[in-house]
C-alpha cells in the first residue's frame, strides 16, 4: 500500500527513525533497524550493515516518504500483525535514495 493509504494513529514518538548526530554511537541501534541515516558516514554504515528499517509509525513513514519523493520514488508499506505499525517493503529504493542524497 502507498503512504496515502496508511491510516495510523498519530503518535508523539518515533518507533524506529531515530536520528543521531556526528560522533554519537549509533551502529548497534542501526543493526536493529531503528536508525534513519542522516550523515554520509551513517549512510555508508547503513548500506554495509544491510539491515532493513524496522517497524514505522506515521511520523517515521512520512520522513521516509519525503526522502523517497525527493528522488521520484514512492514507498510501499505493509501493516504489521497488530495493525499499529507498518513496514517498508521496498528497502532497495530507500538505499538508492540515501545514496543519491548523501553519497553523490
Amino acid at each position: 500500500m502507498k503512504y496515502s493509504e496508511i491510516n495510523l494513529e498519530k503518535q508523539n514518538y518515533n518507533m524506529s527513525c531515530n536520528t543521531y548526530g556526528i560522533g554519537e554511537h549509533y551502529k548497534s541501534v542501526m543493526a536493529l533497524g531503528r536508525v534513519l541515516p542522516t550523515t554520509k558516514a551513517q549512510v555508508k554504515a547503513f548500506i554495509n550493515i544491510s539491515t532493513p528499517i524496522s517497524v514505522l509509525n506515521s511520523k517515521d513513514a512520512l520522513a521516509i516518504e519525503k526522502l523517497l519523493n525527493k528522488h521520484q520514488m514512492y514507498g510501499t508499506y505493509k501493516f504489521t500483525k497488530s495493525k499499529n505499525w507498518v513496514r517498508l517493503q521496498n528497502n532497495e529504493d530507500l538505499i538508492v535514495a540515501l545514496k543519491n542524497e548523501y553519497l553523490q
